[in-house]
């Protein structure tokens, strides 16, 4: 019973951590895309 507790608090763990991941990554993406956004409204406006 306890080595399936702590492997269930394992896996809690380690999805806590990838849901973590997968949001910096999504902010991540998400600069990108702000600073393509940018480069090509300032191209815009100087052209």
């Amino acid at each position: 019973m306890k080595s399936a507790k702590t492997a269930f608090s394992s896996i809690m763990r380690f999805s806590h951590f990838s849901v973590l991941i997968n949001l910096n990554y999504l902010a991540l993406l998400n600069e990108k895309k702000k600073v393509w956004y940018f480069k090509n409204k300032s191209f815009a406006i100087n052209y």
